[in-house]
């Protein structure tokens, strides 16, 4: 047991050296795809290159899945374009999209839409330290039967067909 205690330990240490800082930085909303995506340019110029950014972690309704107009609608008031967001810590999903924590006025878009019922934990892709608070933040929800989960349907979300 203490072999191994220490090994962890040692493990750890390691892990923290050779971790680098979240990227963060600042963008402009240009235009809200759905409820899962955004387009973005680094600056507010009108012919600046737009990058597409999918929210981390979570899955929102899109297509003619129930809610999805719903989830870009509250996207699209929390997101006018031109509003200054923060995009944390970009990384490529397994589809090859870029995937970030989107934030504007310190306020999570991912967890806004969780706690509106208008998205679910991305049960395959959501594994940062603060993916289980999103799991009771989706739970809660649904408790509530908030957006989606105040439909009853027969199959969860994250079941539904992309």
């Amino acid at each position: 047991m203490r072999v191994l205690m220490r090994s962890l330990l040692v493990l750890l240490v390691f892990c923290l050296l050779g971790s680098e800082p979240a990227q963060a930085f600042v963008a402009y909303v240009r235009n809200v795809e759905d409820g899962n995506c955004i387009s973005v340019s680094r600056s507010r110029g009108a012919q600046d290159e737009t990058e597409l950014f999918c929210f981390y972690g979570i899955s929102a309704p899109r297509g003619r899945q129930p809610m999805a107009v719903d989830a870009k609608a509250l996207v699209r008031r929390m997101l006018k374009p031109g509003t200054r967001i923060t995009i944390q810590s970009p990384l490529e999903d397994d589809k090859g999209r870029q995937c970030a924590l989107i934030y504007v006025d310190g306020v999570s878009l991912s967890s806004s839409l969780l706690e509106a019922g208008l998205a679910w934990v991305d049960r395959k892709n959501c594994k940062a330290m603060f993916c289980p608070r999103w799991y009771r933040t989706e739970q809660a929800a649904a408790a509530g039967g908030k957006g989606i989960w105040g439909l009853g349907l027969n199959s969860m979300p994250w079941q539904w067909q992309e």
